[in-house]
């Protein structure tokens, strides 16, 4: 690994859900965000109509949860 971050950006729907989890699952999904900035490519690719995206799985109090995410290269923000 390069020792690069990436930024880890929620899309509105995925926030608007985020905000009513308990605590200690928000807790855990931003330990898996930051996971995933440090080397994103780590993760599965899915394929067929959903090529393009990767997914980020973690159990948290005996359920399964998904991250589902892509990697844009080369974007630099802009001010």
């Amino acid at each position: 690994m390069s020792g690069k971050r990436y930024q880890v950006f929620m899309a509105a729907s995925a926030h608007r859900r985020y905000k009513k989890f308990d605590p200690l699952l928000k807790e855990k999904i931003k330990e898996e965000a930051n996971k995933l900035s440090e080397d994103p490519h780590r993760y599965e690719k899915l394929r067929g109509p959903l090529r393009g995206i990767r997914s980020c799985h973690f159990d948290y109090s005996k359920t399964q949860y998904w991250i589902a995410y892509r990697i844009l290269e080369g974007r630099e923000k802009t001010n």
